[in-house]
């Protein structure tokens, strides 16, 4: 599993980090660890690319797992079939087909094995929701044991930020507090809703039972039950779109009106793929074999960018058909945080100020990483790792600038 996110803060703390990151890269088989000098920390040995999270990386040699320091200093043997970084205290590990987990700084395992992770919550302590044996189980991380030392036939978190797990046997539910493994709704209802504040309402036939996070219990009318509330595993998902959903606003759209003639328009649309309302100004364009908008952006300069393709070839031009990259690239692509240019199946980068940070030489170019403030980069030799966003200065040693 994976979990990356990041933040810093003062300028001092910045320059800190500037001179201080780290870069994984590969000489074409093995991978190793480098700086912004190009240093060699660790010479090219593990099997797979690692990045450095909270000061240690899950390394891979001999398809066998261990975790290393930012500066490359044994943290964990490689012995584990699987290794994740859980805290910064704690990981989780696989041995003999079971996981466990394993203190980071001392190596030690714990003696409760499991054999999936399904999902965590909270951070004080963090819980874990896993299975063994076909049942399903809560743990703390901080003490390393299970919350329910029975297991249940199913088992989720409950929304809000109260500590409490949903849990199932048979076709009945109930809810449990996870600090302290307390009941605080027997298992016995058909339904269970939350409400706020950590109460639940569970349901059994027509009986409504209102029970607070503490345990207390009161019977309420059911008449207090709305039509759209509803049951379900208090597993939080994310909303669901319908594959057509389409949200009205003014966008650019691009017209052909004749041989090589372009029309290009802001128009406000309540339906995707039915014209709508012009607004003007509208701009005319000539020359092209295809004209698409690349981006728009009322809040960038320039707002919007066009791009045009000529003779197989494809450029980028403002909507006043000023000319910003010309038309002599296999490809241009909008990847969000910078634009690729494609030429002879090289890769190159152009920063969304329109600054060319790298020509087409690099064989292919991947996501950045937000922590070190680079893109994770191929060469053609085959040669892997990064590039940093605001320069292009490839992080590769052997490879020249």
């Amino acid at each position: 599993m994976r979990g990356l996110l990041y933040s810093l803060f003062l300028f001092a703390t910045l320059s800190t980090y500037a001179q201080n990151r780290k870069f994984p890269y590969s000489d074409g088989s093995k991978w190793g660890l480098t700086n912004e000098n190009k240093e060699v920390l660790i010479a090219p040995k593990y099997d797979t690319a690692f990045w450095i999270y909270e000061g240690m990386a899950v390394v891979r040699k001999d398809k066998l797992y261990g975790a290393i320091t930012a500066d490359g200093k044994p943290l964990l043997p490689c012995r584990y079939e699987a290794l994740s970084l859980l805290t910064k205290e704690t990981g989780m590990a696989k041995l003999g087909g079971k996981y466990r987990l394993v203190n980071l700084s001392t190596g030690k395992l714990s003696t409760v094995l499991f054999d999936k992770l399904l999902n965590y919550r909270y951070n004080d302590p963090r819980i874990l929701l896993v299975t063994e044996g076909g049942k399903w189980y809560f743990l703390n991380i901080a003490t390393g044991r299970f919350i329910n030392p029975k297991g249940y036939d199913e088992a989720g978190f409950v929304t809000g930020d109260h500590y409490q797990g949903m849990v199932k046997k048979g076709e009945l539910y109930g809810v449990i507090d996870l600090k302290t493994g307390s009941v605080i709704a027997p298992i016995k209802y058909d339904n269970l809703v939350y409400k706020n504040d950590g109460e639940i309402e569970a349901i059994a036939g027509d009986t409504i039972i209102n029970y607070t996070a503490d345990g207390k219990a009161r019977l309420v009318s059911s008449t207090g039950l709305t039509a759209t509330e509803h049951v379900s595993s208090f597993v939080e998902q994310p909303p669901i779109f319908e594959d057509d959903y389409f949200s009205p606003g003014v966008d650019l759209y691009v017209y052909k009106t004749g041989d090589k003639t372009w029309k290009a328009a802001y128009e406000y649309r309540t339906r995707e793929n039915v014209p709508g309302e012009q607004l003007p100004p509208s701009y005319e364009l000539n020359g092209y074999d295809s004209v698409a908008k690349f981006y728009y952006s009322p809040s960038s300069n320039p707002k919007a960018l066009l791009k045009v393709g000529k003779y197989g070839k494809f450029g980028l031009v403002t909507l006043e058909n000023s000319q910003v990259l010309p038309c002599v690239y296999d490809d241009i692509e909008n990847n969000g945080d910078f634009y690729k240019t494609i030429q002879d199946k090289l890769e190159g980068v152009i920063s969304t100020d329109l600054k060319q940070l790298r020509p087409p030489v690099l064989k292919h170019i991947f996501e950045g990483d937000s922590q070190i403030n680079a893109w994770y980069i191929e060469m053609p030799d085959g040669k892997q790792g990064f590039m940093d966003m605001k320069n292009g200065k490839i992080f590769i040693p052997g490879v020249k600038d």
